[in-house]
């Protein structure tokens, strides 16, 4: 998806009365959490805000706990004065997991570092 579900803590500046984050955050998405929850949906992909990022957050949906796993995409053009990034993600169909690799350049050339992240499977009952 586009906007990200989950909100972003922020002392970003309003401008007219708002802030990048009133912009940038799904709508609904609370509803929509829930529906992935429902769906057994353990992983959501999203982009928007140019920096690459993982959430793991529980959802409470008829009385049972999921565990809902987002990744946020960095930016390969460098958006907003951000990093250079970019992500690669994995499917390891042994142990049923995500891995994310995060990728990251500081702007200036000197190459890519690299940050993995592990994301599991697994639903909480």
């Amino acid at each position: 998806i586009h906007h990200h579900p989950f909100s972003w803590s922020s002392n970003e500046p309003k401008i007219l009365g708002y802030s990048l984050e009133d912009l940038l955050y799904l709508k609904n998405a609370q509803d929509f959490l829930e529906w992935c929850a429902l769906k057994n949906i353990p992983l959501i992909l999203h982009g928007h805000k140019h920096v690459p990022r993982h959430v793991v957050e529980p959802i409470n949906v008829d009385g049972r706990w999921r565990t809902i796993q987002s990744i946020g995409c960095g930016s390969s053009l460098g958006a907003e004065d951000g990093p250079l990034s970019y992500n690669i993600l994995s499917w390891h169909p042994q142990t049923q997991n995500w891995s994310a690799a995060f990728w990251v350049d500081n702007g200036k050339a000197t190459g890519f570092t690299q940050r993995y992240i592990s994301v599991s499977n697994t639903q909480s009952n």
